[in-house]
């Protein structure tokens, strides 16, 4: 039986961390090392890993000084002994088979990440969120087109990755969004077989029903760094997906700003507008443009004051909508 070693970043998240953890000790796969990380919290949440720590010992606690996310998996990633690595969010939680089969389609397939299926709970509903409906094995070449292309998802909770390829490989703690995107982009450089079982083993919880356009903050910037490392890390290493990743980024940075438009962010507006303007004639033609946003350029290109009046009247529309479903 192979070791799971799995890591489960944790601040402040009392309500939510001990179903999570349980979801993930009554895996099918016995045989695993859960490693959490307690990242500083200031509620009860380091009491409630202890006291499941207490009862099962595959469970190892590190306490540490507030650091994010991604030094606290880098913590976890320093000590895991296991011979596959996976993620999982505090207050999220996961089939009790998801492991079982992340690793018998690892074995199967000879595969270097297997990735499962997710369901997206929002308060009233729930939505598959993988835009991969069927069984698929993939090479390096097309597993990254579907990375570009948004089928496989930029988050590491629903993949298993085999350490011996990934040993050295850790996120970038200067980084606290998109820090996902760019650890798996590097992982799937180094992949040469991935598999995909759409079976929805993953549940990813979404608790306050916030969404993409929620306030704007200087750290939405890091969304547009990680796409342009990942745009440079292919120009150098993978220039057949050369198309693909500037697609990439100009959808990544036209999303940028959108929530910079409709958060009225005057400070960032010029940075993110300059990124773009080196689409200027690309984003007409290229592959993997959301129609969306290159519909939306090409307005923006002729009066950014009238595709702001848009957006906002959009977003104003939809969340009307929201808000009267909720009242029902």
């Amino acid at each position: 039986m192979s070791k799971i070693s799995i890591i489960v970043p944790v601040y402040n998240k009392s309500e939510f961390i001990k179903s999570c953890l349980e979801s993930i000790l009554a895996q099918t796969h016995k045989d695993f090392e859960l490693i959490v990380i307690n990242d500083g919290s200031t509620d009860n949440s380091g009491e409630i890993i202890e006291a499941l720590a207490a009862i099962d010992d595959r469970l190892i606690v590190i306490s540490q000084i507030n650091a994010g996310v991604s030094a606290a998996r880098n913590a976890g990633l320093e000590i895991a002994s296991g011979d596959f690595i996976g993620f999982v969010d505090a207050d999220d939680f996961i089939e009790k088979d998801m492991y079982a089969l992340l690793l018998k389609n690892i074995y199967k397939q000879n595969a270097d990440i297997s990735i499962c299926g997710v369901t997206r709970i929002l308060p009233n509903t729930a939505e598959v969120l993988t835009g991969i409906t069927k069984f698929e094995v993939y090479n390096q070449d097309q597993a990254l087109t579907k990375f570009f292309g948004g089928k496989i998802l930029l988050s590491s909770y629903e993949k298993l990755f085999r350490k011996d390829l990934f040993n050295d490989l850790r996120y970038r703690t200067s980084i606290s969004l998109y820090e996902d995107a760019l650890y798996n982009f590097k992982a799937l450089m180094r992949a040469k077989k991935i598999v995909f079982d759409s079976s929805l083993k993953y549940k990813y919880v979404i608790r306050d029903n916030s969404e993409s356009m929620s306030s704007f903050g200087p750290k939405y910037l890091d969304i547009t760094f990680v796409s342009k490392e990942i745009l440079n890390l292919t120009k150098v290493h993978l220039k057949n997906h050369l198309e693909e990743a500037k697609s990439f980024d100009f959808n990544t940075n036209m999303f940028v700003l959108n929530l910079i438009i409709l958060n009225n962010d005057k400070i960032q507006y010029n940075l993110i507008t300059s990124n773009l303007k080196k689409y200027n004639t690309f984003y007409k033609k290229a592959r993997g443009i959301k129609n969306r946003y290159r519909k939306g350029y090409a307005l923006f290109l002729i009066s950014p004051k009238l595709y702001a009046l848009v957006l906002k009247t959009y977003a104003f529309l939809i969340k009307s909508e929201h808000n009267q479903r909720k009242s029902k």
